[in-house]
């Protein structure tokens, strides 16, 4: 029987804290050096951790998956709150088994704890082909980014 969970993320799980980090930087990477592994797999998740929400997915006992937001006020109105996600990753080796809609499933609950009804997800160039996934779950597309590397 295949069993996955998700649960609050703890110091004791910086083995996938280093691994998404490393997956992250290979796709952020590329012509600068915009991802430090070691700062995000723990000043980073040190953060989120004190000012947000780090969850980690196991399968069948093995982590495999995690998920980090920074709980926060809109940038642009004080009197609403975001939950911010900063990544949502999986192994890849447990891509389109449901280990992604149960993190983000997850990562809706816990906001509806911290009483944060808008949640922002961020897409990058290498992530799965979700878009449409995410608008029949209700989010709406809101804008894309664009990074110049060196100046």
């Amino acid at each position: 029987m295949v069993v996955s969970r998700v649960r609050v993320a703890t110091w004791d799980d910086i083995d996938i804290f280093r691994v998404a980090a490393k997956d992250y930087a290979n796709a952020m990477n590329r012509g600068c050096q915009m991802i430090d592994v070691d700062y995000a797999s723990t000043n980073l998740i040190e953060l989120l951790m004190s000012s947000g929400v780090v969850l980690v997915c196991e399968h069948n006992g093995e982590k495999v998956g995690l998920v980090g937001a920074l709980a926060t006020n809109s940038p642009f109105n004080p009197d609403t709150r975001i939950l911010q996600e900063i990544f949502w990753w999986s192994d890849t080796k447990y891509r389109n088994v449901g280990i992604g809609t149960l993190l983000l499933e997850s990562l809706e609950a816990e906001a509806t704890k911290l009483g944060i009804g808008n949640i922002s997800m961020a897409l990058i160039d290498t992530s799965p082909d979700v878009e449409d996934w995410l608008l029949d779950r209700g989010y709406s597309k809101r804008e894309s980014s664009y990074l110049k590397c060196g100046g």
